[in-house]
C-alpha cells in the first residue's frame, strides 16, 4: 500500500491539473511520499543557499545510515562481546528496510536537480530551487547539485544492486 502510495505521489510531481477524485488521492499519496524537503528543514539553522541546503538533505540521508551503524555497532559491542560477524544480519536487516521504505523518496529527491522549466525570458531554472539557473555552465550552482544528486543516487543505485545480487545468489545458497 504504501509503494502504491508513493508511486502515485510521483505523478503528483508532473505539474498536470487533475480533476476530482484524482486531485485528492494525489494529495492524500503526498502524505505517503516521505518528502525529504519537508521532513529535513535545514533552514531552520540559518538561510542556506540551494547547493547548501541541498546538500544538507543528501547528507542526512547518509547519516541516517551511519547513526544505525554506530548504533549497532555500540550495541553489538556492549551485548554480545563484539560478535560482529553473528549480527551482521541485523544490521543488514535493518539498512535494508530503511532503503526499501525510503527507495522511491530518495529517488525523486535525487533527481531534483533534473527536473528544470523554462520560464518567459529564456533561462531554464530548478522546478524545487528556482533560484538556481539550469545547464548554464561552471558559474551556476547547477553542476555542484548535480554531483551531489549523483552521489545521493547511490543509495537506491546500491539498493537494486544488493537485491540483483541476492536473488542471483539464492540458487547457490539453496542448494542441497
Amino acid at each position: 500500500f504504501v509503494g502504491l502510495m508513493q508511486h502515485l505521489s510521483i505523478i503528483s510531481c508532473l505539474q498536470i491539473a487533475f480533476d476530482e477524485p484524482m486531485k485528492s488521492l494525489l494529495a492524500v499519496a503526498q502524505v505517503f511520499a516521505f518528502d525529504f524537503s519537508m521532513m529535513l528543514r535545514a533552514e531552520c539553522m540559518g538561510r542556506l543557499s540551494s547547493p547548501a541546503d541541498f546538500g544538507a538533505k543528501v547528507g542526512a540521508i547518509f547519516g541516517m545510515g551511519a547513526v544505525v551503524m554506530v548504533t549497532h555497532v555500540l550495541f553489538v559491542l556492549q551485548r554480545h562481546g563484539c560478535a560482529f560477524r553473528a549480527n551482521q544480519y541485523k544490521l543488514i536487516s535493518v539498512l535494508g528496510t530503511i532503503a526499501m521504505s525510503l527507495n522511491t523518496s530518495v529517488t525523486i529527491f535525487a533527481l531534483r536537480p533534473f527536473q528544470c522549466r523554462s520560464n518567459p525570458n529564456g533561462e531554464w531554472t530548478m522546478s524545487v530551487y528556482e533560484d538556481v539557473t539550469c545547464w548554464s555552465g561552471s558559474n551556476s550552482d547547477h553542476p555542484v547539485m548535480l554531483v551531489m544528486a549523483l552521489v545521493a543516487l547511490l543509495v537506491p543505485v546500491a539498493l537494486v544492486a544488493s537485491v540483483l545480487f541476492v536473488v542471483r545468489s539464492l540458487p547457490k545458497a539453496v542448494q542441497l
